[in-house]
């Protein structure tokens, strides 16, 4: 409130037939992870307690904030909330970067209120310091894109129900973009995937990619 800033929370809700393998996935990588840690790993492994989300539920309800369980994945009901209200969205979950939404990774949100004068009325006001991801900046940086392929990016690089390797033949004839000796695989991928959208529609891509599964 001393930042007038209002809350809404999203959860998700069940989990779909066709991403149960992926959970399992996760939950077993939960659990080594647990296996592993000690004094040593602590600083490189990420344990959360088995009933931190119960436990944020409660919280949530017992201050009266705002909050929404969807029936499945919460992804696109958070994302047209976000475009109705104008607001941004504060998330872990990377499918964010894709989406149409002014998008604060987690990890960049500032846990405590910061006070601050303007440089106009010197008056003091209260905030919250965060780095507000935008898509347009993110496309920009490699010449532009038709933001109505980004649906298309986000499959061909690979998500929860499609795995990247259905499109290897794809991928295979698809020219790869040079770049900085420092970036990984995947984004040389990321990079060679919107140069090659610049010059898509929707359709065509669709129609191109789909050939070669």
């Amino acid at each position: 409130m001393e930042c007038n800033i209002t809350p809404y929370v999203v959860f998700d809700g069940g989990y779909e037939t066709r991403k149960i393998a992926t959970v399992i996935s996760r939950m077993k990588h939960k659990i080594k992870s647990a296996e592993q840690l000690n004094s040593v790993t602590e600083g490189s492994i990420s344990v959360f307690p088995l009933f931190l989300r119960e436990t944020f539920q409660d919280i949530v309800l017992k201050l009266n904030i705002k909050c929404v369980k969807c029936d499945f994945e919460g992804d696109t009901e958070t994302a047209n909330i976000a475009r109705t209200l104008n607001c941004p969205v504060i998330s872990n979950d990377s499918d964010f970067f894709i989406f149409d939404v002014l998008y604060i990774p987690f990890s960049t949100f500032g846990m405590h209120v910061q006070k601050k004068k303007g440089s106009y009325l010197k008056e003091t006001y209260s905030y919250v310091s965060c780095k507000v991801y935008r898509v347009e900046k993110f496309l920009n940086s490699f010449g532009g894109m038709d933001k109505s392929n980004l649906p298309i990016l986000a499959v061909l690089l690979g998500n929860d129900y499609v795995k990247r390797g259905l499109f290897s033949l794809f991928f295979k004839h698809l020219k790869m973009q040079k770049c900085h000796g420092s970036q990984n695989e995947q984004q040389k991928r990321i990079k060679s995937l919107i140069i090659w959208l610049q010059n898509e529609t929707v359709e065509s891509a669709i129609k191109k990619s789909s050939k070669q599964i």
